[in-house]
């Protein structure tokens, strides 16, 4: 065979030993990240890792790529020995039954167990510092305290009381409103339209001023609207035409709408 044709054949030798460095160097990296717990053991597919070793292992004609190659190797039964003790540990968790436990809590030390119990421990009441007041007060906590069928028992339910209606004297008896404030302002001017009785809306709120007709319109919207007063429509006597009349309520009562009268007032 002439060296032209061995050439080509040469060439795909060194690069297929090439590719096969790279692919042993990616899997012993792999395997060490399982050894230092950066990978779970069994994301790495020990079968097909073996598969691709083998399929290199006739290139290997040097003594650094053999070494590569025993290298790989060693690595992936390190693995396979991480992945029989993680099946290990699994089969305890769910085989373990209680004499086994108690066999391998007696062959704990003292240290052991003591610093277990303060992790899972989980108390109902905390302690900043331990000293001979905060134990008393601490057992004093727990001979009183009731049992936890006794504590999670449900209650019996009493009742709602009855639903009813406050009026603006309850709300001023109460103090819910003040007498000398707003609720004041609208008790007075209630008094004056009871001792008025029905009388045109306009006349009701004017005022001297314009701003004293905002507030007594103001004041006038809230009687309206929380029943102490109505407002009706009605023709004139004379000639005829529409007018607002204010009719006090003897008593308040409750608003048949959540409607709030607009404040009307003209200038």
């Amino acid at each position: 065979m002439s060296a032209e044709a061995k050439a080509p054949a040469t060439k795909s030798a060194k690069r297929s030993v090439a590719e096969g460095r790279r692919e042993l160097q990616d899997l012993i990296r792999t395997s060490k990240a399982v050894e230092e717990r950066r990978l779970n053991p069994f994301h790495m597919d020990v079968g097909e890792s073996l598969d691709l070793a083998d399929r290199f292992f006739d290139l290997w004609e040097t003594f650094p790529d053999l070494m590569l190659d025993a290298k790989a190797l060693n690595a992936l039964s390190r693995v396979v020995k991480l992945q029989e003790s993680r099946l290990r540990y699994q089969a305890q968790l769910f085989h373990a039954d209680p004499e086994a436990m108690a066999e391998k809590l007696k062959s704990f030390k003292t240290d052991t167990l003591f610093k277990a119990f303060l992790q899972c421990w989980h108390p109902v009441t905390e302690l900043e510092q331990v000293t001979p007041q905060a134990l008393e007060e601490a057992a004093e906590y727990w001979e009183t305290l009731l049992p936890v069928a006794e504590r999670r028992r449900e209650r019996p339910r009493t009742q709602a009381p009855a639903m009813e209606e406050l009026t603006l004297d309850d709300l001023l008896a109460r103090g819910v409103l003040a007498r000398d404030g707003f609720g004041s302002e609208l008790a007075t001017l209630w008094d004056e339209l009871k001792t008025r009785g029905d009388v045109d809306y306009w006349a009701f709120i004017e005022a001297p001023s314009h701003a004293e007709r905002i507030r007594r319109a103001y004041a006038t919207s809230y009687l309206v609207t929380y029943g102490y007063a109505w407002l009706g429509e009605e023709n004139g006597a004379k000639d005829g035409a529409k007018k607002l009349v204010l009719h006090p309520r003897a008593a308040q009562q409750a608003p048949t709408d959540s409607v709030s009268m607009p404040i009307v007032v003209l200038r």
